[in-house]
């Protein structure tokens, strides 16, 4: 809002992935039990074994509260695996506006149809071309997402 006008301009958006950036897993034994959740298919179960990136944490509250963006996330698990994460969003009390579902090769071809969609945050080596000039490889360990943008 300018001078009593609303404004009709996007909230620029950041979409960050949810396995191994919001949400890590710490060490080797909760790994195991995590992909034995995974292969179960028991969502909340392979959810709940994710502690919050504490650092990435801390980015998401900058980014929000002063930079005004808007943060989203997506998981690459499963359309099951959206509600437990939300959950688990709601319990961290972390700041974002929604969570959902895409695989990488969807979620680059609809990248077209997103003018908002300011950069995604993947902490995936392997997806480095994946998402274009939009994507961007962040260390889990070091998430300063303002440096990656």
């Amino acid at each position: 809002m300018q001078r009593g006008d609303i404004s009709g301009d996007l909230v620029p958006r950041f979409v960050l992935v949810f396995e191994h950036l919001v949400g890590v897993v710490p060490g080797s034994l909760s790994m195991a039990a995590y992909l034995s959740w995974v292969r179960t298919k028991r969502w909340k179960r392979a959810v709940n074994e994710f502690e919050v990136n504490d650092a990435l944490a801390k980015q998401m509250w900058h980014v929000t509260w002063h930079l005004h963006h808007q943060l989203e996330v997506v998981t690459f698990l499963h359309p099951d695996a959206v509600e437990p994460i939300s959950n688990w969003i709601d319990v961290q009390d972390l700041p974002v506006h929604r969570v959902w579902y895409s695989d990488p090769n969807k979620l680059a071809r609809k990248i077209a149809t997103m003018p908002d969609l300011a950069a995604i945050f993947d902490p995936d080596p392997k997806h480095v071309l994946t998402f274009g000039r939009k994507g961007r490889i962040i260390n889990p360990a070091q998430p300063d997402i303002l440096r990656a943008w």
